[in-house]
């Protein structure tokens, strides 16, 4: 917003007077044109500075509009007012009459969008949806409520600002810290209104806000807010969790991710949007009253499970591998099904159906001009004792080679020493037909014993290990990155020291005596004649 006295979501930079945007590495609202930087705590002073102009402003304005309950003051006519309504218009004078209890509210809307949509407009949109939609149920249910339409001003509160959050991971303890910006949410504060349907109606294009005007809602219907401080304070927070996890997830490349958000430095500013709004039934559609966007309810929750898709494919792999190494379809359906049961189970703990409502939404209107809704993340890392910006990476290329790799050896590994010892005969002089004499399936034995070992080693240190041992790039100033080596001299101490513990035990000698004898009789198998 360029006009300073219109709204206060927009900062600018006090060198250029250019809007700012917030830096989320720097944690500084920054000037794209001359650079200077403006504090997270400025921008919560300027919006309560603005407040108190528009209240004053205000108070002398609705002198101007007689507010009342149920009598209009100009025709002494009884006006029936809904409860949950701010205002109405006396349909025998025409005179504007504003609710004493929408004036008097404490979180009475300092912000507006007006109404850019007419009702027949917002009337042939949905018949358009209708029209494209009309094998859907939903769309016949719309098309016999169409008269139904209504068109409200809606109380929200628009966030902007910082956001900070803490992510921890299915399976994991560590937790991570991590930032981003909230560019313009709006978070409806109704009970009466079905709040996903208005989510899905979003977004509104944030450059035509503009201080509230009583002119502008004067005839318009008018819903009051009626979520308490503490109910309103939790949907907010529940809507910023909704619409930063999915970038956190893409950024920690998992969809096992728990969000919990914090706003500090963020405002929180009481609005009213236009809306337009049909339900009957369980089916609810809105119309957006200034894009003109369509979002209507499926009558039925849809179910989905998409933690299924890392077993899954984990489960491919190895029966693809199976496949390439014996050639067999028993054996790659064998360990497939081995693999598979055992990466489902690990998979699915502390994980059920993820249960969610389905909206249809209109592809033809304009988008909504301005940035995306979210910002980042980006995380953040203690370095020498400083909380430094850091970028993570856990599956990287060579992490996944090198596992699938370490996988595959240990697998095979009587295979592979047979394949090498006979190899080598060859090389000496020994006939070359003594390759085509393996028989990598008379490995069961160790087959048995090396796939459990497999599985868990995937399922501890792919899913859970590699998730508290990140590797870590240092965010530079200057855009660039710099690796962080972290010290695991201590890690490798405690292990080879844990290890001569162990191996003092006579029960574990026996155990490593076993798996020797295992290994060596399966690879004399293989080579056998």
């Amino acid at each position: 917003m360029n006009n300073r006295d219109a709204s206060p979501l927009g900062l600018t930079c006090k060198n250029c007077g250019l809007p700012v945007e917030f830096d989320i590495v720097r944690q500084s609202y920054r000037c794209p044109a001359c650079g200077s930087e403006r504090s997270v705590e400025e921008f919560p002073a300027e919006v309560r500075s603005w407040t108190a102009r528009n209240r004053a402003r205000r108070a002398a304005q609705a002198a101007e509009y007689p507010r009342t309950e149920l009598s209009c003051p100009k025709c002494a006519a009884r006006i029936v007012m809904e409860e949950s309504q701010g205002s109405a218009k006396c349909p025998f004078c025409g005179t504007s009459l504003i609710r004493r209890e929408f004036v008097e509210q404490a979180d009475f809307p300092e912000l507006i969008i007006p109404f850019a949509v007419t009702p027949d407009e917002a009337k042939n949109r949905l018949r358009d949806w209708a029209a494209k939609n009309s094998r859907k149920k939903e769309a016949k249910d719309v098309m016999w409520a169409l008269e139904r339409l209504e068109g409200f001003y809606l109380p929200y509160r628009l966030v902007k600002g910082p956001v900070r959050a803490r992510v921890t991971r299915d399976n994991s303890t560590r937790a991570y810290d991590c930032g981003g910006c909230m560019n313009g949410l709006a978070v409806n504060v109704s009970v009466q209104m079905d709040n996903a349907v208005l989510d899905a109606a979003e977004p509104f294009d944030w450059d035509g806000v503009r201080g509230f005007d009583y002119g502008l809602v004067a005839g318009q219907k008018i819903k009051l807010a009626d979520l308490d401080a503490a109910r309103a304070a939790q949907r907010t927070a529940d809507e910023v969790e909704e619409a930063f996890r999915p970038a956190v997830m893409r950024a920690m490349q998992t969809t096992g991710v728990k969000v919990d958000v914090s706003l500090p430095d963020a405002v929180s500013v009481p609005a009213l949007l236009p809306m337009y709004v049909l339900r009957r039934g369980n089916v609810t559609a809105a119309v957006n009253g200034q894009t003109g966007r369509v979002a209507v309810s499926r009558a039925k929750v849809k179910r989905t499970y998409p933690w299924v898709i890392e077993p899954t494919v984990i489960t491919l792999a190895i029966a693809a591998a199976f496949w390439l190494a014996f050639r067999s379809p028993e054996l790659a359906l064998m360990g497939g099904a081995v693999f598979g049961l055992i990466m489902f189970t690990v998979f699915s703990q502390g994980r059920g159906a993820r249960v969610r409502r389905v909206f249809f939404k209109s592809q033809d209107e304009a988008a909504a001009a301005g940035k995306p809704l979210v910002s980042g993340p980006v995380f953040f890392e203690r370095i020498d004792g400083v909380r430094k910006p850091v970028r993570l990476r856990f599956y990287t290329p060579m992490r996944v080679i090198t596992a699938l790799l370490g996988t595959f050896v240990v697998v095979f590994l009587p295979a592979l020493a047979a394949w090498a010892v006979t190899a080598l005969r060859v090389a000496c002089g020994a006939p070359r037909e003594l390759l085509s004499t393996l028989r990598p399936e008379y490995g069961a034995a160790w087959y048995c014993l090396s796939v459990p070992v497999a599985i868990a080693y995937g399922a501890i240190f792919g899913r859970v290990r590699i998730y508290d041992a990140p590797v870590i790039d240092e965010l530079l100033p200057d855009g660039g990155a710099r690796r962080v080596r972290q010290q695991n001299g201590r890690s490798c101490r405690e292990f080879f020291g844990l290890l001569r513990e162990l191996l003092e035990a006579t029960e574990i000698k026996w155990a490593f005596g076993f798996i020797l004898f295992l290994f060596f009789g399966s690879m004399a198998a293989i080579m056998s004649p």
